[in-house]
Order: C-alpha cells, then structure tokens, then sequence
C-alpha cells in the first residue's frame, strides 16, 4: 500500500512518509495557530523558516545541476533548458516574497498579542494557576 501512495506523488516511500510527517506537523501547528496556542504559534514560524531555507538553498542547487547538465550536454542550452530557468528563478522570487509575507505576519504586533492576550487568560481561567 505504501507503494502505491508514493507512486500517487511520484517519489520512493520514504519520501512520501517525510511528506506525510510533515503535513502532519504542518495541520497541528496551524491547528494550535488558530486556537492561538504559543506551541502552534512556534510550530508554524519554525516551518516557515525552514520552507525559506528549502527554497534558497534548494532552488539555486536546481539551477546548478540544470547548469552541470547542460555543460555535459552536446546541444547545451535549448529552449527547454531556459524555460526551466526562468521557471526555477521565479519560484525562488514568489516562494520568497510569499513566505516574507507569511513570517512579517505571524511576527507582527496583532499576532504576538492575540497568542499572549490568549495565553494569559488560559492561564487566569486555569484551576492549577
């Protein structure tokens, strides 16, 4: 069964385990984000982070293998090869700013106060104190 799920998203199984695991902690933290839980809170800003990191990490390594095997390549640059190009360089510019955009949110003012105001009241309606 696993095979055929990781055949569904076109990788090994062991990838789609790690896709699964991810979305997994993806769903909780934006779970514990909209009930305005510190831990969901962290949760999302730490996978933002970590998509921001993929992407300027990971896109620019896609741009240099394409470049390694275009050296190889007899033909070498082809209009495919500069469509991927241009593709690979405008999701690095859109995931970019969208993932910006994403953590300038969840650390902005009305964010932090919301989770602490939430936090507080939790702990003020709490029977442990």
């Amino acid at each position: 069964m696993l095979d055929a799920a990781s055949a569904l998203i076109g990788g090994s199984p062991l990838e789609f385990l790690v896709f699964t695991l991810l979305s997994t902690v993806a769903v909780v933290g934006g779970v514990g984000l909209l009930r305005l839980r510190v831990w969901g809170w962290r949760i999302v800003a730490a996978g933002l982070w970590l998509m921001l990191a993929a992407t300027f990490v990971g896109l620019p390594y896609c741009l240099w293998t394409i470049f390694q095997e275009v050296r190889e390549d007899p033909d070498g640059f082809n209009l495919f090869v500069i469509i991927v190009c241009i593709a690979v360089v405008m999701q690095l510019a859109f995931a970019g700013m969208t993932i910006g955009v994403m953590l300038r949110s969840l650390y902005g003012q009305r964010v932090r106060e919301a989770v602490a105001a939430n936090e507080t009241l939790r702990r003020a309606s709490s029977p442990l104190g």
